[in-house]
């Protein structure tokens, strides 16, 4: 269920070679905010697509950073749907790397650097959160969050959502933060052979999805475990024991992110806006079922007292060439 990376010749003929113009003409990726504040001198550009939950999990740490007066970093981020997020991360890896999250950062020579992978995102970013007694488990459950959460879900939420009478929904969804001409014709051409793209990148299917829903409540069941005490009451976070709080680490924050997009806390609305009527009712039902476990309520819990409501940290990068000469 990994997805495919999009090569560099995609863009370059066909119709792919035309809504690269027009994407390229009408919107800019260079543009970022002003510093919050004076101590903000080290800017950083995060790529995403929006709704991604490993995009939330690089989103969230550099929140952490950006909302901490004491950091010097704040960041921009450029969000796109999927396919489109490719234009960008390809020509700032030099045609290497098209999936995201991606960050741009200057380093300590004052070079551009870019980095991409959210997991090694957010120890760069946060090397406290990964407790040198505890980082080796730290790392495991990371990665049991990503394979067995944050892929399954995508193939889950893709599954039931790529018909006909949820393009809509998954459109405002995919491209909520989008500029405007990536809303456009991500909605015009949803349904002229992306989605079956789509599924075929992702091996998404039938089998594939009743695999994937079969792992996600299953993960969800194991991280539960993990949070249950002796008493059967719920911890408080992930690595505590029934003797010491450990407090909030990376292995919160990975599962909670990728546990997401299918529990849908309320402070993530502004990213992902799934309104109970427009959701698929496979999603809804998913969502319900997930939230009154232990590991769905960690999910809720810690994005209502730790992340908090989630605001884009975006710039408007509309622009248009053509209009402006009228």
């Amino acid at each position: 269920m990994n997805v495919t990376p999009t090569p560099d010749k995609t863009w370059n003929s066909g119709i792919f070679k035309i809504i690269k113009v027009f994407i390229n003409s009408c919107s800019t990726t260079t543009r970022q905010r002003n510093p919050p504040s004076d101590g903000k001198t080290q800017h950083v550009r995060l790529v995403t697509i929006g709704p991604s939950h490993y995009c939330e999990k690089a989103r969230w740490a550099l929140d952490m950073l950006d909302n901490d007066p004491v950091s010097p970093i704040y960041y921009t981020e450029n969000a796109h749907p999927p396919l489109f997020q490719s234009l960008e991360t390809l020509t700032l890896s030099d045609g290497k790397v098209s999936m995201v999250p991606m960050v741009e950062l200057t380093n300590q020579n004052g070079e551009k650097e870019v980095m991409h992978d959210s997991a090694k995102i957010v120890e760069f970013f946060l090397p406290h959160l990964y407790p040198s007694s505890y980082r080796n488990e730290i790392l495991e459950l990371e990665e049991y969050s990503g394979q067995h959460i944050g892929a399954t879900a995508r193939c889950y939420l893709y599954h039931v959502s790529l018909k006909p009478k949820y393009y809509k929904f998954l459109t405002n969804m995919l491209t909520s933060q989008s500029s405007s001409v990536e809303k456009m014709i991500w909605g015009t051409i949803l349904d002229r052979g992306i989605a079956k793209g789509m599924k075929k990148v992702m091996g998404i299917n039938s089998h594939s999805a009743e695999a994937s829903l079969a792992a996600l409540r299953k993960a969800f069941n194991d991280i539960s475990l993990k949070l249950t005490k002796k008493d059967g009451s719920k911890k408080k976070f992930i690595l505590d024991t029934d003797e010491v709080e450990i407090g909030f680490t990376a292995a919160d924050l990975a599962f909670c992110s990728t546990a997401s997009v299918i529990v849908c806390p309320p402070e993530l609305s502004l990213f992902m806006p799934m309104k109970e009527d427009e959701m698929p009712p496979e999603l809804l039902n998913l969502r319900n079922e997930l939230r009154n476990t232990f590991a769905g309520k960690h999910v809720l819990d810690v994005y209502k007292y730790h992340r908090g409501k989630v605001m884009p940290k975006v710039v408007n990068r509309d622009c248009f060439p053509f209009f402006s000469r009228l």
